[in-house]
């Protein structure tokens, strides 16, 4: 579920990694090897980074227009201590929010 600014035709804004804090440093490496610009999230109202409910860092990785979604998705999932990331390419159907109601768009 998002709102309608996330929708669309290419990929090209940075993606959100889910990190462990104990692996920040790494993923950082392992994002520039796969071409990729890593970038620690920080808070807007307080110090310090966005923590997510979990514990863990999000990192906003920039690899400029991602060409290959599918290659990218496998890219990151193989990053040792990344829990999750923004690319979701298993999905049916996201429903995008905007300010007259929701909206679904089917994928693929």
């Amino acid at each position: 579920m998002v709102d309608g600014t996330k929708l669309s035709g290419v990929l090209s804004h940075p993606v959100p990694l889910e990190v462990l804090p104990v692996a920040r440093r790494l993923v950082e490496a392992q994002v520039a090897d796969i071409g990729g610009t890593p970038s620690l999230r920080m808070g807007v109202r307080k110090e310090g980074p966005v923590v997510t409910d979990n514990g863990n860092f999000i990192i906003d990785a920039d690899f400029g227009t991602i060409d290959d979604p599918d290659e990218m998705d496998g890219l990151l999932s193989e990053c040792v201590g990344v829990v999750e990331h923004g690319i979701f390419i298993d999905v049916d159907i996201v429903y995008a929010g905007s300010e007259t109601g929701m909206i679904s768009v089917m994928k693929r």
